[in-house]
């Protein structure tokens, strides 16, 4: 009997057990369940709202490419105006000028191929006249005489002033004749460009130049807006 009873007893534990077994496997369940639940709707709203920020970048996108279309599209504009003017404009000029280029490029070999390249190809195509070395010079000239004598003949000299620029035996040359036209005639022949500098580097290096007014400019810059400048000037100085 007592037998008996122990084994009941011990049935009873043992069921006991097994319910406390299975009360503790469904909680552990629900809370799983809910977890994954929850970690599905975090994923929805993360989803939701990454679909959002990619619809707003997208007309953010738009807007911006419509706006730099415009601003294409003005600046082409002014571009053919200029260039209509300066035609009409030289075409009025007298024979016996004493300017063979509208501008001389004093700048630093090593600055060519990022900027000044592509600054001259933006002249050229407002038909401006330009001395460049790499388009004028060719096969055996003597190329001391000839940036003499085109710095002679050019009515305005575009100095791209650069870290390159400083310290050149020929860079301070040009500068320098330059300079003495300036002062001599009293007319305005330097437009100083600062690549890669700031006013603070100019008076610095070339306090002689640094009452002009100089443009700041970086690889980035659109060589349009300078093409620009300068044909108003040039237009200015034709009439």
């Amino acid at each position: 009997m007592d037998k008996m009873r122990l084994d009941i007893d011990c049935l009873g534990a043992s069921a006991n057990r097994v319910r406390a077994l299975q009360t503790g496997l469904m909680r552990d369940l629900s809370a799983s369940v809910a977890s994954v639940g929850e970690f599905e709707r975090i994923k929805t709203e993360r989803e939701r709202k990454v679909a959002e920020a990619t619809i707003e970048l997208n007309e953010q996108t738009k807007i911006q490419n419509q706006l730099l279309r415009e601003q294409n599209q003005r600046l082409n504009e002014t571009i053919m105006q200029l260039r209509d003017q300066s035609t009409e404009t030289s075409q009025l000029l007298p024979a016996n000028t004493p300017f063979q280029y509208d501008v001389f490029v004093s700048h630093a070999n090593d600055n060519k191929e990022e900027f000044v390249n592509v600054l001259t190809a933006g002249l050229s195509r407002l038909d401006i006249s330009i001395w460049y070395d790499a388009n004028i010079l060719d096969w055996g000239d003597n190329w001391k005489l000839q940036i003499a004598n085109g710095l002679k003949k050019c009515r305005f000299g575009i100095v791209v002033i650069s870290p390159e620029f400083l310290g050149r035996e020929w860079t301070e040359k040009e500068l320098n004749e330059l300079l003495q036209r300036q002062n001599a005639s009293g007319e305005k022949v330097i437009l100083p460009l600062l690549y890669k500098m700031t006013i603070d580097d100019l008076k610095n290096s070339y306090p002689k130049v640094a009452d002009f007014q100089a443009m700041v400019v970086s690889p980035k810059t659109d060589v349009r807006d300078i093409v620009i400048a300068f044909a108003r000037i040039l237009i200015k100085a034709l009439r």
